[in-house]
């Protein structure tokens, strides 16, 4: 049903992703392939988040916009300007899951599926009534006749 972005990095680390992101750029050469790439791939996104407010600004779809209120790795109040400050077609829907951290899975499920199942569209109502025409006949065929005038098939 839409876009959804769950406890999203949006420019500035939290304590904890700091911390982490700091240690792994410092031993960049002995950490595993996959955790490079990875501390390479996040140090480097708050340049691309302009493309991305872009890119949400011109979206047909609805966005959601999910966080937990307990993220440590990225803080929910940029998650709130994000919300509050890009103008969509359609208002973004901003859910905070109460008790729940950057995993939110984590966290208390209940709340993060009550989320999620928040972003499901919701299936239209059929109306009480509807008039239904009634089937008219089928006009017939006409071709002309040998002499040039019309004959009904």
């Amino acid at each position: 049903g839409g876009v959804v972005l769950l406890s999203s990095f949006l420019g500035e680390f939290g304590p904890t992703a700091r911390w982490l992101v700091d240690l792994g750029s410092k031993v960049l050469g002995v950490i595993p392939r996959d955790l490079r790439h990875a501390v390479m791939e996040v140090s480097g996104q708050s340049g691309q988040l302009c493309h991305m407010r872009q890119t949400l600004m011109r979206l047909k779809a609805p966005i959601h916009v999910i966080h937990g209120d307990q993220d440590d790795f990225a803080p929910i109040a940029l998650a709130e300007t994000l919300v509050k400050d890009t103008r969509t077609r359609a208002p973004i829907r901003f859910e905070r899951v109460a008790g729940a951290n950057h995993f939110l899975n984590d966290g208390p499920a209940e709340a993060l599926i009550a989320c999620l199942e928040g972003c499901l569209p919701q299936p239209k109502a059929k109306p009480a009534f509807a008039f239904k025409w009634p089937a008219w006949p089928a006009p017939a065929k006409v071709r002309p006749a040998a002499g040039g005038e019309l004959a009904a098939a």
